[in-house]
């Protein structure tokens, strides 16, 4: 049937599926399966590398995104882009001069070319559609929600044995830009009374993982937001009641279920002594890769070289704890990662994307102060998210070149592009003209 519109008919256009929007909310949805604690979620293909979910289902996207979009890379884009082509060939050079390597290693570089470099561009092209970024947001919430909710289901029902995690040791970083992005629209006054029950669920649910990294980001989370509404003088003492209101609430709740506090009391003591497998296992690790780095300053041990060479690299540390789990075992830091096994050269190129992905976070934080920018809330939440990620998580875990912060990044290109675009001011002149003259003709 037509649609009429100021006594005009036009007919609608018939029911198609877009692709695009399939990707959009799948890729969004699957972000939560980044970091898997079960491994029947990892396609295995020998040694330690692994793909998860996300990697595994984006690699059919990214072929048909490629074929779909081609080359289109802004101008203000380059930089950015150059820096992970940077990354990726500094890696390369640490394979190539490394004596020590297997096979597998080269294969990690698939990761940087697909997950990371790819899957960035093609959600920069995906999600310059409102809609797309839309979706994508929609299919991030189900996913996090579903994993809040059976986290903390998991914790409440196992308390002596469950830690809060459900699908994913990965989603607390989800949580905590939900966190920020739910922030943002307090400050807006959009829904305040749903956005303050949001923010109370998802930050106990941060608490209920006992991890003290995913705490400790979740106290900076709020900094970061007082810094940042210091700095745009936007509600800062509402803000400060708002964030007092859910750490006492949170501390209320907690306090109802002792064995959380005694869980995480004993996680905190033991953690100092040295004696948790955690923490003693960072702490090996952190002497490895330094003393890689002094091993080979200039080109690293190779690209994934830490967990291939680990039994080697012990030779290289200290007395080795008996809580120390075993081989094969990440960094637990990126800056430390990247120094042991590209050296120099790697640390130059990581830089460069530092400054490069901060520099577009501080572009989108300057336009989102305009009053007709698209989805400020989203925008500015992955960009306060990927700033305290690329400074703190890269420091002390590891956040650069993971699918959470690929996403966010590719997100945040997106909604640039869609607001720097020119508007079309054409088209819809033509068409009011249009209809300007067939009601004159009618």
């Amino acid at each position: 049937m037509p649609e009429t519109i100021n006594g005009i008919s036009y007919y609608s256009a018939p029911f198609s599926i877009r692709l695009d929007r399939i990707a959009s909310v799948v890729l969004g949805f699957l972000v939560v399966f980044t970091g898997p604690i079960n491994d029947n979620l990892l396609v295995n293909f020998g040694g330690y590398y692994r793909l998860n979910l996300f990697e595994f289902t984006a690699i059919p996207i990214i072929l048909l995104g490629l074929f779909a979009y081609g080359i289109r890379i802004k101008r203000y884009e380059q930089f950015l882009f150059l820096s992970l082509i940077l990354v990726l060939l500094s890696r390369a050079i640490s394979l190539l001069v490394s004596e020590d390597t297997v096979t597998i290693q080269w294969a990690g570089l698939l990761r940087y070319i697909g997950s990371t470099l790819g899957i960035i561009y093609i959600l920069a092209n995906l999600l310059t559609d409102s809609k797309n970024r839309n979706l994508f947001i929609y299919g991030l919430i189900i996913g996090v929600t579903i994993e809040s909710i059976g986290g903390l289901l998991n914790f409440i029902l196992s308390p002596e044995m469950a830690r809060g995690y459900f699908l994913s040791v990965a989603t607390s970083g989800i949580q905590m830009f939900l966190i920020f992005a739910c922030i943002s629209a307090f400050m807006k006054k959009h829904s305040r009374f749903l956005m303050i029950i949001i923010i109370l669920l998802l930050s106990i649910s941060v608490v209920s993982t006992l991890s003290r990294g995913a705490i400790i980001g979740l106290m900076l989370v709020f900094i970061v937001t007082l810094l940042y509404a210091g700095y745009s003088r936007k509600r800062f003492l509402q803000l400060i009641f708002l964030i007092t209101l859910i750490i006492g609430t949170s501390f209320v709740i907690i306090r109802v279920a002792p064995w959380m506090i005694e869980q995480l009391l004993w996680r905190i003591e033991t953690g100092i002594s040295e004696k948790e497998g955690g923490v003693v296992e960072r702490l090996v690790l952190y002497e490895m890769c330094v003393n890689a780095f002094l091993q080979l300053p200039v080109t690293g041990i190779g690209s994934g070289g830490i967990k291939e060479q680990q039994g080697s690299l012990e030779t290289l540390t200290r007395e080795i704890p008996a809580a120390f789990s075993g081989y094969r075992l990440s960094p637990h830091s990126t800056i430390l990662g990247i120094i042991a096994e590209t050296g120099i050269i790697g640390l130059t190129a990581y830089l460069l994307w530092m400054i490069a992905v901060i520099g577009i976070c501080i572009k989108v934080l300057h336009l989102s102060k305009k009053p007709n920018g698209k989805n400020n809330i989203y925008a500015i939440a992955a960009s306060l998210w990927i700033i305290l990620a690329i400074t703190y998580g890269d420091l002390l875990a590891e956040s650069s070149f993971y699918p959470v912060m690929n996403s966010l990044v590719g997100f945040v290109l997106g909604w640039l592009r869609d607001n720097k675009r020119p508007l079309n001011t054409i088209k819809p002149l033509k068409e009011d003209f249009e209809r300007y003259a067939s009601s004159i003709i009618k």
